[in-house]
């Protein structure tokens, strides 16, 4: 029998979601409705543009929608399912649950708030250890988004393993598709690039370690012409990586593109001599994926989640080692060699991972959830083909 399942969409225009979850929703949902077309989708919160007979947008904005989060986070009634109704199942897809009578799946992108709590903003942490212990607890079936998280999830709040599944995540096709020379050439004059260039991507805040990014390129600045590129829109803090900026006096050869819309990244990366992904921890870390599937690459920390991701087709450094990163980012600039192993089991590596087994992992989550563990997940041609990325 058909089930309604409503996708929380409410974090698609959010400014305090990060780029990563937005991008989770909108690629979830696309391939799940691609996937399939025997239920039916109700997407709850901001529209998607999407064209399948079995999806409805249903808007919940603006100033009722944020007077119904208050009344929830307040007294926490009545359920969601008087704002919507008619779902069998719900997904809400940003940590936090809103009341509801019905069964519901929970994604957790990352356990950043517990694990380093120094790079959560203060009003945000009071609101993520308030909601997320009770949302846990009442999901039907929670989704983590790497084996890393999963493990955290389970650890910290005790949730038992059959109760959680990794559904990872992946890059999108356009990173795969070869960029023009005139295109890249357009895309490098607008940012101001010049020289060849070491390129990070990453909302502009403490997580993202680009302090130990500068400071490595700075000290490695006088053996190289290279030029230093960060893309992402500024975060919490950034104050202090623009102060940081003047101190160091890079001038033209660190360039903050801002935020760059998600058509343009594509020859970023394929223009970049190398990817740097410096983070201190990520909940799966998908500008990994990006790099590799554009035959970029990739240097990364070695903690969390990213070497789940990156495999054998990334370097590794410890973020909190400056000297490291440097003689890293020295090490792929001066081996063209390695630049071209890394290249190559980078798009082998980025290969494993596609939307298509998200949407067909999470849709089994949400027969988990109701109860029917035993339906056959749409799209599954066998058993043999339903595999993992480990």
């Amino acid at each position: 029998m058909p089930r309604t399942f409503a996708i929380d969409t409410r974090w698609i225009e959010s400014k305090v979601a990060a780029a990563g979850t937005r991008t989770y929703i909108e690629e979830l949902t696309k391939a799940l409705l691609a996937l399939d077309h025997e239920n039916r989708y109700h997407l709850w919160g901001s529209p998607i543009n999407v064209t399948a007979s079995n999806a409805h947008n249903f808007n919940f904005q603006g100033n009722y929608r944020r007077a119904w989060q208050l009344i929830w986070k307040t007294i926490g009634w009545p359920p969601v399912d008087v704002v919507h109704r008619g779902a069998d199942l719900w997904h809400f897809t940003n940590y936090v649950a809103p009341p509801t009578r019905k069964p519901f799946a929970l994604t957790m992108h990352d356990l950043s708030f517990v694990t380093h709590p120094e790079f959560t903003e203060k009003k945000n942490l009071e609101y993520l250890k308030k909601f997320v212990p009770d949302s846990l607890q009442r999901a039907s079936h929670v989704i983590a988004v790497s084996d890393s998280t999963r493990r955290a999830v389970m650890e910290e709040f005790n949730v038992p393993a059959n109760k959680i599944t990794t559904t990872h995540q992946a890059a999108k096709p356009i990173y795969g598709q070869t960029v023009p020379k005139e295109e890249l050439s357009r895309i490098k004059e607008k940012y101001g690039i010049d020289q060849d260039y070491v390129l990070a991507v990453g909302t502009l805040e403490p997580r993202k370690n680009l302090k130990n990014l500068l400071l490595a390129f700075a000290a490695m600045r006088r053996n190289t012409t290279q030029q230093l590129v960060i893309t992402g829109g500024q975060g919490w803090l950034f104050d202090e990586t623009e102060e940081l900026l003047r101190k160091l006096g890079l001038g033209s050869r660190a360039i903050l593109t801002g935020y760059v819309p998600d058509r343009e990244l594509p020859a970023l990366y394929q223009g970049a001599s190398v990817f740097v992904f410096p983070s201190f921890y990520e909940g799966f870390g998908l500008p990994i994926l990006e790099a590799m599937m554009s035959g970029t690459p990739v240097i990364t920390s070695n903690t969390s989640s990213m070497p789940e991701v990156g495999g054998t087709a990334a370097l590794y450094f410890d973020p909190a080692d400056t000297k490291g990163l440097r003689l890293a980012i020295e090490r792929v600039l001066a081996d063209e060699a390695l630049r071209e192993r890394l290249a190559e089991t980078g798009r082998e590596q980025a290969a494993k991972f596609s939307w298509e087994q998200t949407a067909r992992k999470t849709l089994g989550t949400y027969h988990k959830a109701l109860g029917e563990s035993n339906v056959r997940v749409v799209g599954t041609p066998s058993d043999s083909d339903h595999t993992s990325v480990q």
